[in-house]
Formats: structure tokens, sequence, C-alpha cells
């Protein structure tokens, strides 16, 4: 959906929290293009109190208490990724 809604300049769809808990997992092994699995954690979960909101959420605390971790995603961008 994502090319259909760019050619009607339309912003893609976010995430839903199953797509969202999805995209945690790869961020915590990722196989593929890293650069655009950080692009959809910062760009396509919906900010505020959406259920993909608390799964983004939950897996930054989890980053900055130790209990995850992520190859692609350090405490600084955590710390970014928070106020997003």
């Amino acid at each position: 959906h994502v090319e259909t809604r760019k050619a009607e300049g339309i912003v893609p769809k976010p995430l839903d929290a199953a797509q969202c808990a999805q995209l945690v997992e790869q961020l915590k092994a990722p196989e593929d293009d890293e650069a655009f699995l950080l692009e959809l954690l910062r760009d396509r979960v919906p900010p505020g109190v959406d259920e993909a909101a608390y799964v983004k959420a939950s897996f930054l605390a989890a980053l900055v208490s130790g209990e995850a971790t992520s190859p692609i995603v350090d405490k600084y961008e955590v710390m970014r990724l928070l106020g997003t």
C-alpha cells in the first residue's frame, strides 16, 4: 500500500500493534535493511496511547533497562525515540 499511497500523495498507514511487535523482533536480530527498520520504528508507529505506541514504548523501556538488546538501537537512539 505504500507505493499506492505515495502516488496519491498520501503518507503510508501507521503500523498496528501486531506489525509493531513483528518490527520489534526484527530489531532485536536484524537480517535485512537496518536503516529501513529504524525508519519504520521512528516514522510509522503512531504517537500517543495507541496500542502500537505502547509496544514501541515497552520495547524502548526494555532496551534502557537492559531487558532487551538490539544491535542497531543504542541507548542514545532510544532517548531520541522516546520523544517521538
